[in-house]
């Protein structure tokens, strides 16, 4: 019972305007498909990502993760051909 206390917002990433706000939380599910490093690179640029905020980023599960190199990798938890990689400014 947080929903109170919480704003979700569902967007296509890509389509986000300049943010004014802080997210404690952002969990992006790109289509497997895409590349997930452009759009990380986009929220960054857009001030998405404060100090506080943890980033989940879905993805097919690869050998060698992109390199999020403007962001601290946390951990990376797979399950079957997902991995689930949290990452931190």
């Amino acid at each position: 019972q947080v929903e109170s206390d919480c704003e979700i917002i569902c967007a296509d990433a890509k389509k986000l305007i300049t943010n004014q706000k802080d997210f404690d939380l952002i969990f992006l599910d790109p289509p497997y498909e895409e590349e997930c490093l452009p759009i990380v690179e986009d929220l960054l640029s857009k001030n998405f990502l404060q100090e506080k905020t943890l980033l989940v980023v879905e993805m097919r599960s690869v050998k060698e993760l992109p390199n999020f190199s403007s962001l601290q990798f946390l951990e990376e938890r797979k399950y079957g051909s997902t991995s689930f990689v949290f990452l931190k400014k």
